[in-house]
């Protein structure tokens, strides 16, 4: 008896795989392919921030494996509402950026579902702070880490903590695809 599930992390695309149920053995039966890319170019790792009060904000962090350490541009993502998860994800886009030298980073502050539903409620209406405060957190964990911040994510988010925040954000205005134009 078996099972199928997919699979898919900064660094692997989404890949399905059947699993033994008595046994737990693993067979992958189908990866996407990403043809003339070596996978193993790139490492990907999740740090843990430490936020204003004292809560640990998960961040996972994607680069090139080669990136030497200190002053990478970096690219943070994240969206902290309405109990949406925002799992790691494979992108082929985002490896242009990678090769580049970017660090690109994937925030989940309080008001996402990451980590449960207590997480959730620590993030909405009154306790809205604590999102934009997880967001500095893990942009100042980053830089304090090497990286330098070159852009935010989601508009109001990343407006609220770049706002919120110090001067790591370099003064670049967050931006989000084509509604760059309208800020």
């Amino acid at each position: 008896s078996s099972v199928r599930f997919t699979m898919q992390s900064l660094t692997r695309p989404l890949t399905v795989y059947s699993a033994d149920v008595h046994t737990g053995e693993r067979t992958e039966l189908k990866r996407t392919p990403v043809p003339g890319v070596d996978l193993s170019a790139y490492t990907s790792t999740r740090h843990w921030a430490t936020a204003a009060d004292g809560a640990k904000v998960p961040v996972d962090i994607v680069h090139r494996a080669d990136l030497a350490a200190g002053g990478a541009p970096l690219v943070v993502y994240a969206y902290g509402s309405y109990e949406a998860s925002t799992p790691p994800w494979f992108s082929v886009a985002r490896l242009s950026l990678l090769d580049r030298g970017v660090v690109w980073a994937l925030a989940h502050p309080r008001g996402g579902g990451e980590l449960g539903r207590e997480w959730y409620l620590q993030g909405p209406l009154l306790h809205k702070r604590n999102t934009f405060d997880d967001t500095i957190a893990c942009v100042q964990h980053l830089t304090h880490h090497g990286a330098d911040i070159g852009l935010g994510a989601h508009i109001g988010l990343g407006h609220a903590a770049a706002q919120r925040g110090d001067d790591r954000f370099g003064g670049d205005r967050p931006q989000v695809g084509d509604q760059q134009g309208v800020l």
